[in-house]
């Protein structure tokens, strides 16, 4: 006997869950047929991500050329401060093969400064001097070679 009613009510609860998806089903088909037909809604959402995504590609562009004619940009849409000439560009692979006074020079920083912002930005135990490269420090601990990058911008920066 309650067995029964409880088969009845699970029934009565999956009949009445049925009716509501379909409804739901309807006014969703509804609404997409008054964007346009069916698929239209979904293709308008992907027509407007995609033109975001050429904005924001055309936006980083125009702020690189920008940022590599006048100053050190974020490159989120903004440019800040004023420097001597272009940003330097070195590849991660270039970079981790330098020595920490070969990337001093290249910014044209102290090369003392470097390696102690390096060693303590890093937390960096062992003892490391101006002949050691990139790839000698990520012996220790590693870590992105353009972290080594956004180091020397920041002390060329100040």
């Amino acid at each position: 006997m309650k067995s029964k009613s409880m088969l009845r009510g699970g029934v009565l609860f999956l009949i009445i869950a049925l009716i509501i998806g379909s409804l739901g089903v309807i006014v969703l088909a509804k609404n997409n047929v008054n964007k346009g037909g069916w698929g239209q809604g979904m293709q308008q959402g992907n027509q407007s991500q995609l033109q975001e995504r050429e904005q924001n590609q055309t936006q980083l562009q125009e702020c690189e050329e920008e940022c590599n004619e006048n100053c050190v940009g974020n490159c989120n849409g903004e440019c800040t401060g004023e420097c001597d000439g272009n940003p330097v560009q070195v590849s991660g692979a270039e970079l981790r093969t330098m020595k920490i006074n070969d990337i001093a020079n290249l910014w044209g920083i102290d090369a003392a400064t470097l390696l102690n912002e390096i060693v303590n930005t890093l937390n960096l135990k062992d003892t490391y001097t101006f002949e050691n490269t990139v790839n000698d420090l990520r012996g220790e601990i590693r870590f992105s070679p353009f972290q080594i990058k956004d180091i020397a911008d920041k002390l060329k920066a100040s």
